[in-house]
């Protein structure tokens, strides 16, 4: 769960540090540490340093971690929205602006 997070957290809001990914996962730095690090065991993303502060990396997806998400994504979003299908368009609303909210407090 925590590495497929990642991966869609990349792909669908673009590369950016470990510490934003662990706050847009509710991850602690080091569980984030570790996700990273498998991650780019599998080749599924990299590390690049900054050219700007070589202190600062930035996580990329590779291409074979945009093809897994791509392949993927599909399934899971299909599974999600059946789940929610007992809620009403105004409850499914609600919970978009309380999770837009959440969210925001997580930048």
């Amino acid at each position: 769960t925590g590495q497929f997070g990642c991966l869609e957290t990349l792909h669908h809001l673009g590369p950016m540090c470990q510490k934003e990914i662990g706050q847009k996962l509710f991850s602690c730095e080091g569980n984030i540490t570790q996700i990273i690090d498998n991650l780019e065991k599998r080749k599924l993303v990299q590390r690049v340093r900054s050219e700007e502060d070589r202190r600062y990396i930035i996580i990329h997806l590779t291409s074979e971690g945009s093809s897994l998400v791509q392949k993927v994504f599909p399934a899971i979003l299909d599974s999600l929205v059946h789940k929610f299908d007992p809620l009403t368009e105004a409850q499914l609303i609600d919970l978009g602006d309380f999770l837009k909210e959440v969210g925001l407090k997580a930048v």
